[in-house]
């Protein structure tokens, strides 16, 4: 059901939990899908329906609490984009029930803010605790564009700083929110990394700045050295500022060692490639899988057999970027017993058994190409199995044996 849901499979998604409840009606994980697969549907009555239902079963359910605090915001987005105002109000009062941490109350406030707006109602109130719960740097910015629903929204003056490290920890979550919400509804990447540039941008310096606060520890780093290397983000040029300000307090360690070199590669002048050579037997001799990863993934001429060699020019340098062009994907051709094969596939089985092997970084990658190919294929399930197959080597004859038996 989660992989149906990832890939916007909606549809399979509810039969798929139709005919889990035959077995499981009172399942709390099952119930907690059919309430994410029922908002995802845009069936926020549905989606109350499951989660009272959880509730009823297990009353501290956070997960349900937030799916509950969603489902209402959501709609109540809905009912303001028809300017159905009454409803619209009824639903932020549904929400308000479920609203608990800053971040919720802080969304909630700009969306009462919004709506007063509308009204043409003082909304200052709602500015001021929505400021009270996020602070008045970068993060209420970004949520106030993620709130917005008109063609004239409100608008702040610009932030002046990131205000504490609660507010860059609060942004990050939304930022990955977003992704995450982005890809999920099959959302192209350039488009993503566009209105992260229009909404972030302004703000680079600021962010830049951040990367001093001394109340940053080594983990904060690594995840945002993470995020900001993001192919999404990086138009914004923050991993490095925050790779050289963790190096400074914490020199000898090798994941930091590792993101700065990746956000050097992505400067003009590239990353000392001898560094790379040498972080990377170094990371072999302490069996650092994480930074070993990382090297091989950004850095393909590490493959190479043998000691690895980085030429002085990089290659294909000698090509026009504008000659450059992307080839078309092909379907494999496949006679009629195979496609019928294909079509007893269950693709949701399918889908496990390709990412067993994708480490936890590689997932996300993974579930955008699956978009992509799901995009390609314009939501014909068979066509689509033909292009997971057709990622194997054996040119998926061996994983439809596995599947299905080999006497089938």
């Amino acid at each position: 059901i989660r992989w149906q849901r990832e890939l916007n499979l909606l549809k399979q998604a509810r039969a798929s939990i139709e005919s889990a409840f035959q077995h499981f009606p009172q399942h709390v994980t099952l119930l907690e899908e059919a309430a994410e697969t029922a908002i995802s549907s845009n069936a926020h009555k549905k989606a109350s329906r499951y989660a009272k239902q959880i509730l009823e079963l297990d009353p501290v359910n956070q997960r349900v609490k937030r799916l509950l605090f969603e489902s209402h915001r959501s709609h109540a987005r809905k009912q303001l984009e028809k300017r159905m105002f009454s409803p619209c109000e009824k639903e932020l009062e549904q929400a308000a029930a479920w609203a608990s941490d800053p971040v919720q109350l802080g969304r909630l406030a700009l969306a009462r803010a919004n709506l007063y707006s509308q009204l043409k109602k003082p909304y200052t109130q709602w500015i001021e605790q929505a400021q009270k719960q996020l602070g008045d740097g970068v993060t209420l910015r970004f949520m106030m564009y993620q709130e917005s629903y008109s063609d004239h929204p409100i608008t702040l003056s610009p932030a002046e700083a990131v205000t504490s490290l609660d507010d860059l920890l609060v942004l990050s979550q939304l930022i990955n929110e977003k992704i995450d919400h982005w890809y999920r509804n099959k959302g192209d990447r350039w488009e993503l990394a566009s209105l992260f540039d229009q909404i972030l941008l302004p703000y680079q310096k600021i962010l830049q700045q951040a990367a001093q606060l001394p109340q940053l520890t080594v983990q904060h780093f690594t995840t945002f050295c993470a995020l900001w290397l993001r192919e999404e983000l990086e138009e914004l040029e923050l991993a490095l500022p925050y790779a050289e300000a963790a190096l400074e307090r914490w020199p000898e360690h090798r994941l930091l060692h590792c993101y700065r070199l990746l956000a050097e590669e992505e400067q003009d002048d590239g990353a000392n490639h001898h560094e790379v050579e040498q972080l990377l037997e170094e990371a072999r001799e302490q069996k650092d899988e994480r930074v070993i990863q990382l090297l091989l993934d950004h850095f393909p001429m590490l493959h190479s057999t043998g000691a690895p060699h980085f030429p002085d020019t990089p290659p294909w340098s000698d090509i026009d970027e504008e000659e450059e062009y992307e080839e078309e994907e092909i379907i494999p051709p496949l006679d009629g017993v195979m496609e019928a094969l294909i079509e007893q596939i269950p693709l949701g089985q399918l889908i496990s058994m390709l990412s067993t092997t994708l480490s936890y970084s590689q997932q996300r990658e993974f579930n955008q190409m699956l978009a992509d190919m799901r995009r390609k294929t314009a939501g014909d399930d068979t066509q689509f199995k033909i292009l997971l197959l057709s990622l194997l080597e054996d040119d998926g004859k061996g994983m439809i044996e596995q599947i299905l038996g080999r006497d089938s």
